[in-house]
């Protein structure tokens, strides 16, 4: 990456903003200067790359390691960065564990067992890691409900998941448990507003297009997913 262009873009109300740029010299870079509150943020590898890396811009020295892929890239060393790093990984764990079963599948079939079996076996392990997905995203939504991390989290897994904003199970039971600053988010606020207004516009019509069957979360977005605009309404 040597002789590349980084570039440090700033959420600022619905938009991405260019804040700063460098140079990687030696496989290092370095991004400097003062901002009055946390906020989320991304670095680009080029001005023209639809996606970047996520991170949360805040005080203090934050490391951040750019690896070959998007599960060994780090953003560590203030509180925040460190929550979202642990969430990230938490996430290519169980998104692993996704891809292992296509192979146990296959593994079942040649081990003796019927097509509907091997599909039982690994439906029920599918819907274990669903569960745990719905755990993590909860845990790290619920604990930050007061900070940049937590309305972040949440925007960013249900515009990435639902193709209009929906009153899903899931939905509802974080906004029960939310605290009057999370529900105040402007993004959050934005969310809930448009998903009351499809709501009551589809009463007594069945089921909001692009609303999920079950409860349950599905996988959370990528961080290249997480990077892109899926903060802004």
């Amino acid at each position: 990456m040597d002789g590349q262009k980084l570039y440090l873009q700033v959420l600022d109300d619905d938009n991405w903003k260019n804040t700063d740029s460098c140079d990687v010299v030696h496989g290092e870079f370095a991004f400097a200067g003062r901002i009055d509150s946390a906020k989320w943020a991304r670095i680009y590898l080029n001005d023209d790359a639809p996606t970047g890396i996520p991170l949360i811009l805040e005080d203090g020295d934050i490391a951040v390691k750019i690896n070959d892929t998007p599960s060994t890239t780090t953003c560590t060393g203030t509180p925040l960065n460190n929550k979202l790093n642990e969430f990230l990984r938490s996430y290519y764990q169980i998104e692993n564990d996704r891809e292992a079963l296509t192979s146990r599948h296959s593994q079942y079939i040649m081990n003796g067992l019927s097509e509907d079996e091997a599909n039982r076996r690994v439906a029920g392990a599918y819907n274990r890691l669903d569960e745990r997905i719905d755990d993590l995203v909860m845990k790290y939504v619920t604990e930050n409900f007061d900070n940049v991390l937590g309305p972040g989290l949440f925007i960013m897994v249900a515009q990435s998941l639902y193709p209009q904003p929906v009153l899903t199970p899931w939905v509802e039971d974080v906004m029960s448990k939310a605290t009057s600053k999370f529900k105040s988010n402007h993004y959050v606020k934005e969310y809930m507003d448009a998903a009351q207004q499809l709501q009551n516009a589809s009463d007594g019509m069945g089921q909001p297009q692009g609303a999920p069957q079950s409860g349950t979360v599905p996988p959370p977005p990528t961080p290249n997913q997480m990077a892109g605009d899926s903060t802004a309404q």
